[in-house]
């Protein structure tokens, strides 16, 4: 099926309010009472290098500073 030009694959794109899966389950870390320790964990392998830690370090950065 050829697309003209200007038109999307997915006309109707994500529904509002889907989010990320990844961001979602940041959230649920968050509010459990182990968050400090996940936390640490997660700042103390993007610290190390790991780039999978150091993207959801990230996200949750951005997450706190959203929600202040």
């Amino acid at each position: 099926m050829a697309y003209k030009k200007g038109e999307t694959g997915n006309p109707n794109g994500r529904p509002k309010g889907s989010g990320n899966k990844d961001i979602g389950a940041l959230r649920k870390v968050t509010t459990t009472e182990d968050s400090q320790a996940v936390i640490q964990q997660i700042t103390s392998a993007a610290k190390a290098g790991d780039p999978a830690m150091t993207k959801l370090y990230t996200v949750f950065v951005n997450i706190v500073v959203a929600s202040t």
